[in-house]
């Protein structure tokens, strides 16, 4: 085999990562932590004097990372999805 190609080994590690990120997204205790973080950083924005430089930074570096957090579980899924249409590829090349 190649370097580079999809094993089946690397679909099932691929679907298992994804299955465990979907977990997480569908936790309802990471589901609240995420609303309760969104919810903070928006009253904080919603607070905070526009003269406020640092402080408008500071929240909108703090809602990058929420955003990226749910990113990072959320990609696991696509990184799945391609690990498995990969696969598929392999497969019906060899079909003949």
């Amino acid at each position: 085999m190649s370097e580079g190609q999809i094993t089946e080994a690397d679909v099932h590690k691929a679907a298992r990562r994804a299955e465990l990120g979907q977990a997480i997204l569908d936790n309802p205790i990471f589901k609240d932590a995420i609303n309760y973080l969104k919810i903070q950083c928006f009253e904080s924005f919603a607070s905070v004097k526009t003269s406020d430089t640092d402080s408008l930074v500071h929240i909108r570096l703090t809602m990058s990372v929420i955003m990226n957090l749910e990113n990072y579980f959320q990609q696991t899924l696509v990184d799945a999805d391609a690990a498995a249409e990969a696969f598929r590829a392999i497969i019906n090349d060899k079909v003949i």
